[in-house]
């Protein structure tokens, strides 16, 4: 196991909205909306409706687990980078996580917190954390490239 405890507790708390949502649409499932949304366009309109079922609200929230299970396993086995010399950034594990934590409990309550008239702000709150993800993996590249350089000189 390449990262400390801390890291870990980090990365894994970022399951905890995931199943808040989980645990609210499980609470309130005689409350949601029947025909369900399953689709929104940019705009936060939905488009796309279905019957409600307890496969088509709990697919996204199951999808999330499943996706944290991988990038936990693809990060436990990634002990050290290509060149075998630095381990993975811990900085980046623990964003992506909370990232996808984030994104998929959001997406399990769209059907709760979206209004039908849509909402404008769907995309820049998906959008926002998305570049930071990116801008963290990009800096800790490059600090890895050059702690790289400098250990080859």
């Amino acid at each position: 196991m390449a990262y400390s405890r801390n890291v870990w507790i980090a990365a894994g708390a970022a399951v905890l909205p995931l199943a808040g949502a989980a645990l609210y649409l499980l609470l309130n499932y005689d409350t949601l909306p029947d025909p369900y949304p399953r689709r929104w366009n940019w705009r936060g309109v939905a488009y796309a409706f279905g019957p409600k079922s307890e496969g088509a609200v709990f697919v996204v929230p199951l999808i999330g687990v499943l996706t944290f299970v991988l990038v936990f396993a693809v990060f436990l086995k990634q002990t050290h980078d290509a060149a075998g010399k630095h381990p993975p950034s811990p900085t980046q594990f623990i964003a992506l996580s909370w990232f996808l934590g984030l994104l998929f409990s959001l997406h399990s309550l769209l059907p709760v917190i979206v209004p039908p008239t849509g909402a404008p702000w769907l995309v820049p709150v998906i959008l926002v954390p998305a570049a930071a993800v990116c801008a963290i993996g990009i800096r800790d590249s490059r600090r890895a490239k050059r702690a790289q350089q400098s250990d080859t000189l």
